[in-house]
């Protein structure tokens, strides 16, 4: 069975918490989307649901966990290419970004050719567009 959870951005202070995702009415009925932590003793916490991510169940070559939003290094032939990691078409997709090719990331992760996660779209949106911003 795969291992399903998220990470987001907590609103308090900006740190990332992975665990599980949930949207909660507040007593004004506005929504609050939160993570509950895994870690045994850690209290839910809101998050910004603009960099709420799913975890694809992969790794990158080196062990890391690659979620939803993430900027992963791909080896095409000898060419390291910075892409973003989406769900489209029904699965996890890696697309580039001056043209939206999607690409299928369990293909490339399989293969050892995802490199490395470098960042994510929240954090390090420049790694996309090659340092232009």
């Amino acid at each position: 069975m795969r291992e399903i959870k998220f990470r987001g951005k907590r609103l308090d202070n900006g740190e990332w918490v992975v665990g599980s995702y949930i949207e909660a009415e507040n007593r004004d009925r506005s929504i609050a989307h939160q993570i509950v932590p895994y870690k045994a003793g850690l209290v839910v916490r809101e998050v910004d649901p603009a960099t709420v991510g799913q975890y694809t169940g992969l790794k990158d070559k080196n062990g890391k966990e690659i979620y939803e939003g993430d900027i992963v290094n791909v080896l095409f032939g000898d060419i390291l290419v910075p892409l973003l990691v989406v769900f489209d078409c029904g699965g996890w997709k890696i697309r580039e970004e001056y043209d939206e090719t999607l690409h299928d990331l369990e293909y490339y992760a399989s293969d050892k050719e995802v490199e490395s996660v470098i960042g994510n779209i929240h954090d390090n949106p420049e790694l996309l567009k090659g340092g232009d911003q």
